[in-house]
C-alpha cells in the first residue's frame, strides 16, 4: 500500500495542474516557466535520495508531479515560436520520438547506476543532471525575437 501511495502521488497532482501549468507559460513566459519548472522538477527528483519516510517520499513525488505539467506545453510553445507552421508537426514528432529513444538508450546505463549506487544514488544523479541541463537551457535559450538576423516575416 505504501508503494502505491508513493507511486500515485505524482499522478494526482500532475493531473490537477495540467491546465494551470499550461496557463503559466502565457504569463511569465516559456523561458522562465520551462527553465524554472525543469530545475524544480529535477530538484524534486534528486531529493528522494535524502528521504527517510513514506510521507517524505510521497511529498516529493507530489513535487515532481507539480512541476512536470508545463513541460510539454513549453516544448510546443518553443516549437510554435521557432518553426514555420509547415514544419511544426515534424519538429514535435522529432522531439516526441527523441524522448522515447533517449529513454531506450539510457535505460541500460540507469540499470548499471542503480546496481552500483542504489536507488537513492540513481535519483540523486538523475536529479543533478536535470538541474544542470535546466540551468544551461535557461542561460542559452532565447526566443526567435531575441536573435539577431531573424526577419519580421520569420517572426509571424
Amino acid at each position: 500500500m505504501e508503494r502505491g501511495l508513493i507511486f500515485s502521488a505524482f499522478g494526482w497532482i500532475s493531473a490537477a495542474l495540467q491546465m494551470p501549468g499550461s496557463f503559466l507559460i502565457d504569463r511569465p513566459g516559456v523561458r522562465l516557466v520551462c527553465g524554472g519548472g525543469r530545475f524544480s522538477w529535477s530538484l524534486m527528483t534528486a531529493l528522494p535520495a535524502l528521504a527517510s519516510s513514506v510521507g517524505a517520499l510521497s511529498g516529493l513525488r507530489l513535487g515532481v508531479g507539480a512541476f512536470e505539467p508545463p513541460v510539454t506545453p513549453s516544448n510546443n510553445r518553443v516549437i510554435a515560436s521557432g518553426f514555420p507552421e509547415q514544419e511544426r508537426a515534424s519538429a514535435i514528432g522529432i522531439y516526441s520520438s527523441a524522448l522515447f529513444v533517449g529513454l531506450a538508450c539510457m535505460t541500460p546505463l540507469l540499470f548499471h547506476l542503480q546496481a552500483a549506487l542504489g536507488w537513492r544514488g540513481l535519483f540523486l544523479i538523475t536529479g543533478i543532471a536535470g538541474m544542470i541541463r535546466a540551468r544551461v537551457w535557461s542561460v542559452f535559450y532565447r526566443g526567435p525575437a531575441q536573435h539577431n538576423g531573424v526577419s519580421a516575416a520569420e517572426l509571424r
